[in-house]
């Protein structure tokens, strides 16, 4: 079975009770109490065809989800119930639909297999992602180490190339690992998204699998304590993204998140 097609998903529509899906899990977040006191699992399923949209289980099917979902699997629902987002929460350069698929008693659940083969994808320079979408591989020194943010098991830190410092969001650190320690010399790979705040991006993963040490090469204690600017984009930041620079950002299945690809008419310089 194949993910859900563009066609097939874009006639999910709000109030539908028996929404249907298949595709890719990603941006697993650990559960989280909320203030009222029930707990809430998110989730989000992919197509790799443009269409992603955030799943939420709630209370004992929280716990129950995040027992049964995977990252980089496919699954197949059926018996969704389709709503407009929650507006606090919903981030628009995460790149999903604004509606919101909530897992029921009446719900199902198939897991499917697993992600397509890993493909092979350069790296691209830190100081230049501002200026990018989509999911990219980037090396550097973690400048701050990754921290839990919060009561859900996600966490954030940052890297930096020398030049400049780019934020790290990581859904899931319950499983600590000997790379997070500040100077090491690491690859990242990751979702850039942008903060709905301020606007300056950062690079979201999904757990410490995404950032591999690289080398024993360190940053000095001296540059650690230092500060480091944001990159900045070169566009306006109210033109489209597929509009920058006549190239397009096309994500397709990749590794453990997904790869990039970029494709651009009579320029191949970043190929």
């Amino acid at each position: 079975m194949s993910a859900i097609s563009n066609e097939n998903f874009d006639c999910i529509c709000v109030g539908d009770l028996y929404a249907k899906i298949t595709g890719y899990a990603e941006s697993l977040e650990g559960i989280k109490t909320l203030k009222k006191g029930k707990s809430i699992f998110r989730f989000v399923i992919n197509n790799h065809q443009g269409r992603q949209v955030r799943l939420l289980a709630w209370d004992k099917d929280a716990a129950k989800y995040e027992s049964l979902i995977t990252a980089n699997c496919i699954y197949s629902f059926d018996c969704l119930k389709c709503t407009p987002v929650d507006k606090n929460y919903f981030d628009p350069s995460e790149g999903l639909v604004d509606v919101e698929l909530h897992i029921s008693s009446k719900t199902t659940c198939k897991r499917i297999g697993d992600a397509p083969a890993p493909q092979a994808h350069k790296i691209v320079p830190l100081r230049e992602v501002a200026n990018m979408y989509g999911y990219v591989l980037v090396e550097g020194f973690i400048h701050d180490k990754i921290t839990g943010s919060g009561f859900n098991g996600s966490g954030s830190g940052s890297i930096t190339d020398r030049q400049v410092k780019v934020r790290i969001n990581v859904y899931n650190i319950k499983n600590p690992s000997d790379v997070n320690v500040p100077g090491a010399h690491v690859r990242v790979k990751g979702k850039l998204c942008r903060d709905k705040d301020y606007g300056l991006v950062y690079i979201q993963c999904q757990d410490f699998t995404n950032i591999v040490l690289i080398n024993d090469e360190t940053l000095s204690e001296d540059k650690i304590n230092r500060n480091y600017r944001s990159p900045q984009p070169k566009r306006d930041r109210s033109q489209e993204p597929d509009k920058f620079n006549g190239k397009k950002f096309i994500m397709e299945d990749c590794d453990d998140l997904k790869n990039m690809k970029i494709a651009s008419s009579g320029d191949d310089s970043m190929n």
